[in-house]
């Protein structure tokens, strides 16, 4: 919290939310929870911009107290004598299968705040974020990125949520199931903040589509978002554990047809692969959409954090 003050009167900015501060997080009267955490998406959307602490592995640890690996040595010029000064490298760490060119890569491969459920809707719906990573310090605005080395790197597969009322429903639908499978492999310390933490992200769908949300899926799109596959650890299990994972997994209140009864990653991969096929193909989705409905026993939440 320090730090996000010291960040704020560095940049001559007033005001500073911080969820742990402006929200009342009491279990015995989860009423304030139950309200302001609807209004969680609305307060990154429209935030000036938002302060994110990649590196430290909680809040009790500073993100401005970094440990930069430097190393620094003379130079001069054989050519030109007058020319000299100093080099300063900075190390940015090594990590496989992630390219060395970006820093920013390496910063959120090795970063607990990108593994974080909560965090989802701070990263998608924030349209400007200074990041502040182990390695370096960075600036999100839209899909342009900005690193403290000076380097612009663009964000062209970046959902930008400010435009989807310029989308068609399918185009909707579609980037509403890729935010699935991004946030479904994160950690949540409650399994009944599974559509909570994503209650943001499904009132911009609802905004742009009307459409009626079915515990995580929307009805106009239930002939594909029922097409889930479920991935990770947990597949290859015995059946004992896999019902043994599904029953701790009752916390979080949904159906067990929907995505949020599972306690880990998904995709919707079988729809992608029926569709790989190509027109040629005498397979094609057939359906009938009925009058669907959910009621989430014990949920106190509106429709979109239930």
């Amino acid at each position: 919290m320090q730090d996000s003050v010291a960040v704020c009167k560095a940049l001559s900015i007033r005001y500073l939310w911080i969820d742990a501060l402006c929200i009342i997080q009491d279990p015995a009267d989860p009423s304030d929870w139950e309200r302001e955490s609807e209004r969680v998406g609305q307060v990154y959307q429209h935030a000036y911009f938002t302060i994110c602490a990649m590196a430290p592995p909680s809040c009790h640890q500073s993100f401005l107290a970094r440990s930069q690996h430097t190393i620094q040595f003379d130079f001069q010029s054989s050519l030109y004598l007058p020319a000299r000064g100093q080099y300063t490298l900075h190390f940015a760490g090594l990590s496989s299968g992630v390219p060395v060119f970006e820093p920013m890569l390496i910063d959120l491969y090795n970063s607990p705040w990108d593994k974080r459920g909560w965090v989802y809707q701070e990263q998608e719906l924030s349209p400007k974020k200074l990041l502040f990573g182990q390695h370096m310090v960075y600036f999100e605005c839209g899909r342009n990125r900005l690193s403290e080395n000076g380097e612009v790197f663009s964000q062209d597969d970046a959902v930008d949520w400010s435009r989807w009322t310029n989308f068609t429903p399918e185009q909707v639908y579609r980037d509403f199931r890729e935010a699935i499978r991004k946030y479904s492999s994160r950690s949540l310390s409650y399994e009944s903040d599974r559509l909570p933490a994503l209650a943001g992200v499904a009132k911009c769908v609802f905004e742009c589509t009307g459409s009626k949300y079915l515990a995580g899926l929307w009805m106009e799109d239930l002939h594909i978002a029922l097409l889930w596959v479920a991935k990770g650890p947990g597949i290859r299990q015995s059946l004992a554990k896999r019902l043994e994972l599904l029953r701790a997994s009752r916390g979080s209140g949904a159906p067990s047809w929907s995505w949020v009864s599972h306690p880990g990653y998904i995709e919707h991969s079988l729809f992608a692969c029926l569709r790989g096929l190509g027109t040629d193909s005498h397979l094609r989705p057939e359906y009938t959409s009925i009058d669907g409905w959910t009621a989430l026993k014990g949920a106190g939440l509106k429709q979109f954090g239930e």
